[in-house]
Formats: C-alpha cells, sequence, structure tokens
C-alpha cells in the first residue's frame, strides 16, 4: 500500500469518527464570529447613556448602591467602567444573577444582560465543550486535533498528480456544471483549498486553548518558562466580607494615572478578607487588539500594590494572549472575523461534502454499462490520470449511461 493510500485512508476514517464534533464546532463559529458586535448591539438601549449638557457623574459607589438595588441578597463581584462619557457602568453579580447596566449620571439602572447575550454564551459553550466542560471537553479538544490533521492530509492529498491548468483548475474553481459526486469531490478539494490557511490557524490555537502541554509549548518556544497551572475554583464558593469600602473613583484616578490613554477598566472585589482588589485595564490596540495591564490595591487602603503593563509581559504571556484574538479573527478586526466565519462555513462544508463521498463510496456504488466491456466501476479505474482528466472521464461515464 502506497503511503498516499494510507494518508487517504487514516483521512476518512478520522473525518468520519470526528465529523459531527467537527460540524457542531464549525456551526456554532458562525454564530459567534460576530459575538461582540451582536451583543453590543442587542444591548445598546442598556450599554449606552445620552447624558444632559451639563449632567455630572456620580460616584462609582453610589452607581455600585444602586445596582446593589436589583439584587440585595446577593454579593456584586466586579464593575466594569468604559473611559466613554456615553457608556454605562456594567456591575455583575457573577453567573447566576448576570450583570445589571446603571446610568452614571441619573442611577437608574438601565435593565440587563439581553436574551441574545444569553443565548450566544451557550452557542460559545457548545463550541467548546458541547455544553459540559467536564464531560466534553476532552472530545472537542480531540476533534480539533483530528480536524488538524485533516487540514494537512487533506492538503497533501489535494495536491495534483500532474502539474497543468486543466488539472489545477479542477481542484481551485468550483465547477457548477457538475452534479452528484463529481460536484462533491469539486466542492471538498475547492473548499479545502481555499480555507486551508485560515483552518490552519483555527486549529492550531484551538489546540493551544484546549491543552496545557500545547499551552506550555507556545511558552517554551518563545523562551519563557510556563506559568504554574492554577486550579479552577468553585463557582458557588463562599464570598467573604463586603466589597471594599476604600472609594471606587479613587481607584479609577489610580488607573488613569496609571494608564491614561485606558479604554476600559474592569475591577473584580476581593473575594475573602485579606484578598487584593485587581483592576483589568484595557489599553489602546497596538498589534495586539486588546492588551489589557494588570493593576493590584490594598483593599483597604487603595494603595497600588502592583502595576504590571501588557507591554512588559514575557513573549510568553503576549503571544497566548494573542492566541485566542487569532482563533476568534478579532486580531484582524471585522476583516479577520469575516474570514473566521468564513472558515467555518468552510469547515462546515468539508463534513457534508466529505460524508456525501463517503456515502457514495460505501453504498451507492452503481456500475455502468458499458457496451463493449459489459459492467465497470469508476471506482475500480486504476489508471494514472491528473485530477482534471478523472473529472471528465467520471462525467463522460456518466452521460454515455445516461443515453444507453
Amino acid at each position: 500500500m502506497t503511503l498516499r493510500k494510507v494518508i487517504f485512508w487514516l483521512h476518512l476514517v478520522l473525518a468520519l469518527a470526528a465529523g459531527v464534533v467537527i460540524m457542531s464546532m464549525a456551526v456554532t463559529g458562525m454564530l459567534i464570529a460576530f459575538e461582540p458586535q451582536i451583543v453590543e448591539f442587542s444591548e445598546r438601549a442598556v450599554r449606552r447613556v445620552s447624558p444632559a449638557a451639563n449632567a455630572v457623574r456620580m460616584s462609582l459607589d453610589s452607581v455600585l448602591t444602586q445596582a446593589r438595588q436589583v439584587h440585595p441578597d446577593v454579593r456584586p463581584e466586579r464593575i466594569g467602567i468604559r473611559n466613554d462619557p456615553q457608556a454605562s457602568v456594567a456591575v455583575s453579580f457573577g453567573r447566576e444573577a448576570g450583570t445589571v447596566y446603571v446610568d452614571p449620571y441619573t442611577g437608574d439602572v438601565l435593565g440587563g444582560e439581553s436574551w441574545v447575550h444569553g443565548f450566544l454564551h451557550t452557542v460559545e459553550q457548545w463550541h467548546r465543550w458541547l455544553a459540559s466542560r467536564d464531560i466534553w471537553r476532552p472530545v472537542t479538544g480531540a476533534s480539533n486535533l483530528v480536524f488538524l490533521f485533516l487540514v494537512i492530509s487533506g492538503f497533501y492529498l489535494w495536491w495534483p498528480r500532474n502539474w497543468n491548468p486543466k488539472s489545477l483548475k479542477a481542484v481551485t474553481v468550483f465547477n457548477s456544471r457538475l452534479t452528484g459526486k463529481a460536484r462533491d469531490w469539486n466542492w471538498h478539494n475547492v473548499i479545502g483549498f481555499w480555507c486551508a490557511p485560515i483552518l490552519f490557524i483555527t486549529t492550531v490555537t484551538g489546540a493551544i486553548m484546549s491543552y496545557q502541554w500545547a499551552n506550555d509549548l507556545l511558552y517554551r518556544a518563545t523562551g519563557n518558562e510556563p506559568p504554574p497551572t492554577r486550579e479552577r475554583r468553585s463557582e458557588k464558593e463562599a464570598l467573604g466580607p463586603e466589597p471594599t469600602t476604600v472609594s471606587l473613583d479613587s481607584l479609577v484616578n489610580a488607573v488613569q494615572a496609571q494608564a491614561p490613554g485606558w479604554v476600559s477598566v474592569s475591577m473584580r472585589f476581593p473575594k475573602h478578607d485579606g484578598d487584593s482588589m485587581s483592576a483589568s485595564v484595557q489599553e489602546p490596540p497596538t498589534w495586539q487588539p486588546a492588551p489589557r495591564s494588570q493593576l493590584v490595591f490594598d483593599s483597604k487602603t487603595g494603595a497600588v500594590k502592583k502595576w504590571k503593563p501588557f507591554a512588559e509581559e514575557n513573549a510568553g504571556r503576549q503571544a497566548r494572549t494573542f492566541v485566542k484574538s487569532l482563533h476568534t479573527g478579532q486580531a484582524g478586526g471585522i476583516l479577520g472575523q469575516i474570514l473566521a466565519f468564513i472558515g467555518a462555513m468552510g469547515a462546515g462544508f468539508l463534513v457534508w461534502t466529505g460524508f456525501a463521498l463517503s456515502y457514495r463510496r460505501f453504498f451507492k456504488r452503481r456500475p455502468i454499462k458499458d457496451k463493449v466491456s459489459g459492467s465497470i466501476e469508476i471506482s475500480e479505474i486504476n489508471v494514472s490520470i491528473s485530477n482534471g482528466e478523472r473529472l471528465d472521464l467520471e462525467r463522460k461515464f456518466a452521460q454515455h449511461s445516461s443515453g444507453a
């Protein structure tokens, strides 16, 4: 058996084994490709405010007090502020209670997260681990690795045996005149060729996000030691004392002093007595779409304990942050997201056409009568021809059969 046949059968068997999961990740990937824009639009009524000309902002502590009236028995976990006079303030009460938005000028509670937000969050969970992190995460991670192999092996199988304009056109240009197996073969090759670069990036970054060994490999490749593995805390972990009594506005002033051009800041309240209060500061985009610096405060005095600008992070940490934006396409802005959407759609078509070709291979091998030599099957033809010539031969057999 030749190397090409070995790779072909590995490609076929692994694709059939992981195809359903890959299709699920492809469809959900399409749905969440533009998630930030969709959520922002669906919640524009609560995320945006129209202050009067001489309106004065309330203190953040007063805004927090207003938000707590919605969930008086639930501890707030974090507060989010954007450096935009028309942006509301977001106060998060955890996954179960959700987030409420408050007008920073009037103190009015504008509402919470939209159903679209919740729906897309569920879709994302399906995309990452089929809605169950503990049960299906190994399956989606393995399926992603299989898909990476399919992308690489598919390009090898796609490679024309005879390089000429006719054979190259057969595997790089859609042929609308084809039907049945010839059409599926053409679509499978053309879509695989044009989507291969996108899918390669998607699957490699997906592996880094799924596996600790791949994450560590990225750090070591950049000459840095991987950070220690953090244990995932229980979502129902009991909270400690009430949020810090330090003025939140004074903390924002500290952010302003460290990062004058900050875009947004998310401050997490301490969960336990003695814990520090941390702030994630999004700075203006550079080669990273959303670089985030870290600021740590003393929860009792408000003194700055640590300032870690993103620019001072090691190359491994910066690369790891870039991985997610590459995976989602956000590294390239709206164009990158469009390419990510096209890649996910292409993955879905590859699964569909691959299943169709496999079905015809195993269940639809109909003999074609020849007036001279009797019954033969196209799959039994074992001659050295180019991909383009094979398509022409299959089409001639189909026409000959229909006219017989």
